[in-house]
Formats: structure tokens, C-alpha cells, sequence
């Protein structure tokens, strides 16, 4: 598959921002800030955009504007679409625009805050073949159903039939690392639910698993069946979340061999020193990190408080 990483967002009166644009390396992205900075915003944004144009792809151009209002509002749960507007103390429009390598469109979109039901599209890139795109949130989307629309698209995921013929590519380079949490285990369908299977030990509920077995478990369910592979993309909030020193260096083994499989990676985190052993491994295999940091202006009340967004190669 044809990779097209996705070069640059652009968010007017979105969200917490009343304007923000970020610029992405192809491969690996860290998203680093405080709580309530605006990182899941971004992170869920790029998501929702980038899974639209996938799935988007299979149907007839018309039908755009509706799978996109469909996964932005699955996506963010708000009461509405026009929720999802700057709040601002008079009515107004948020735009979003996305660019990816190697498509001469941008993808470009706008809805207001009143009295709209779904977004006009100003611009889209052709139809094309972009890559498989997984958001990993909380560890509990093995485990249990409902949540937004990340939770069931990763389960829907999940499900997928593993490969016939045990590990390949990446997966099989991965195998040390994985098993330095799953121990020669691997996650099985079963009775429409998520199981750790290990050999010698038998088959562990999904309630009984750790957070690091579902994290892991997860990622390497998905290369397992074929729907991460080079091409894709993967959206990822807090992925150090419960982890301990060793499966953090662990899973940012993982990362960069999937960063240099040519899939386009993106983390949302706080914890600067995850970031850190994660862009000296990326950049082991020449893949120069893209840091993003995100501030808010604490001088304002919090409903309208600015945030300063910023990319930077380097990590200040």
C-alpha cells in the first residue's frame, strides 16, 4: 500500500482552540502537554478525518460530508455537531483542513455552531487507498463494549481472523518485545469476547488480564490480522498508561520498528521521558521524530482559554 502520512492539520474555532495549525513528520509524532491542553482533541481530530477518507473511499463521492459528520460526532459524543465549535459568546463556524503527502487536495471542511446537521466539504482529495487507521485509547476497549466510536472501530478491528502461518514482517521482528509482557501469549477470540492465551497457563478472561497485557495484546492482535500494515496509521492517547520502566522500553521497541515499516505514528502523552526513549529509538533508524507541545494561557477563564500549539523537531 501506498503510504500518504498525513502532512499538516489546520483547526479554526474547533474544540479549545479558536485557531491551531500542527505540521507532522511522516513517522513518528509525540503529542506532549499538560491535562486538558487539547492533545485528544488533535489526536481524535487527525483520527476521525483520516478514517473517513478510508472508509469514504468505497462509497460514492456525495456520500462524504455525511461519513464524516458520522464519525466526528461518533467520535467526540457531543450533543450535537455544532457542540464541537469553539465556545465562543456569539455564533460562529469551525473549519477543519488536513493535508497528506502526495495528494494535491487538501481535505477541507467547515460546520457551524447553529442549525447545521452536517458538515459542508469545501475540498477532499480523489479517492484514494489510505491506509487502515487504529486509535488505541484505554486498555478497557478489550474488555468491554459501548464508549465512542474508537472503542467499537478497534473492536471491529480486533475481530478480524489472524493470519494463517504464525508471525510475518514486522510481527515476527517483534516477537522479544512482545513478550516481555505477554510471555509467549497472544490474544484469541472466543465466545465474542477477547482472551489471553499462554502456553502452559491456559486461556485468562479479558477482566483478569493487566492493562500491559491489553495494551499489548491489542497492537499485537491487530498486526496479527493484517489490519495494521504498512500504509496505516496508528492514534494513540496515554499508550505508557500503567506500564512499568520495562514494558515501556518494551513498547517503544515496538513503535519504532512499525515507524520504519512505514506506519505513520502518533502519541498523546505527559510523560516526557517515554517521549524521549521513544524519539532516541526513532531516530536509531532515521526516522526524526516531530515533537508538538501543547500550553494553555492560564491568565483567561478555562472555557476560553488559548492554547499555544507548537511543533518542533526537538524536544525543549
Amino acid at each position: 500500500m501506498r503510504p500518504h502520512p498525513l502532512s499538516s492539520l489546520e483547526l479554526k474555532n474547533f474544540g479549545p482552540f479558536s485557531a491551531a495549525r500542527v505540521d507532522f513528520a511522516p513517522g513518528l509524532n509525540l503529542l506532549l502537554g499538560g491535562n486538558a491542553t487539547g492533545k485528544t482533541y488533535v489526536l481524535k481530530a487527525a483520527y476521525a478525518l483520516t478514517k473517513s477518507l478510508r472508509d469514504g473511499a468505497s462509497q460514492p463521492a456525495e456520500r462524504l460530508p455525511t461519513v464524516l459528520t458520522d464519525k466526528l460526532v461518533g467520535t467526540y459524543q457531543p450533543g450535537s455537531l455544532g457542540r464541537l465549535v469553539h465556545r465562543a459568546p456569539y455564533p460562529t463556524e469551525a473549519g477543519m483542513t488536513a493535508m497528506y503527502a502526495e495528494l494535491a487536495d487538501a481535505l477541507s471542511l467547515s460546520f457551524a455552531s447553529r442549525g447545521t446537521a452536517a458538515v459542508d466539504v469545501a475540498s477532499a482529495p480523489a479517492a484514494q487507498e489510505i491506509g487502515g487507521s487504529h486509535y488505541f485509547g484505554a486498555p478497557e476497549a478489550l474488555t468491554q463494549t459501548g464508549g465512542d466510536d474508537t472503542w467499537s472501530d478497534l473492536q471491529q478491528m480486533l475481530a478480524r481472523p489472524v493470519r494463517e502461518g504464525g508471525p510475518a514482517g514486522p510481527e515476527q521482528q517483534l516477537v522479544p518485545a512482545f513478550d516481555v509482557v505477554l510471555h509467549g501469549g497472544s490474544i484469541v477470540d472466543k465466545d465474542g469476547g477477547f482472551y489471553l492465551e499462554q502456553l502452559g497457563v491456559g486461556v485468562i478472561e479479558p477482566g483478569l488480564m493487566s492493562d500491559s497485557q491489553r495494551t499489548f495484546g491489542m497492537l499485537q492482535r491487530v498486526l496479527a490480522n493484517g489490519t495494521l500494515k504498512p500504509g496505516g496509521y496508528i492514534f494513540w492517547d496515554n499508550p505508557d498508561a500503567g506500564l512499568d520502566a520495562a514494558a515501556q522500553n518494551a513498547l517503544a521497541q515496538i513503535l519504532t520498528v512499525l515507524v520504519h515499516s512505514d506506519i505513520q505514528v502518533f502519541i498523546a502523552t505527559h510523560n516526557t521521558d517515554f517521549a524521549r526513549t521513544l524519539a532516541d529509538l526513532a531516530r536509531e533508524v532515521e526516522a526524526e521524530p516531530r515533537f508538538v507541545t501543547f500550553t494553555r494561557d492560564g491568565s483567561r477563564a478555562a472555557a476560553l482559554a488559548n492554547i499555544s500549539v507548537e511543533s518542533a523537531t526537538q524536544l525543549l
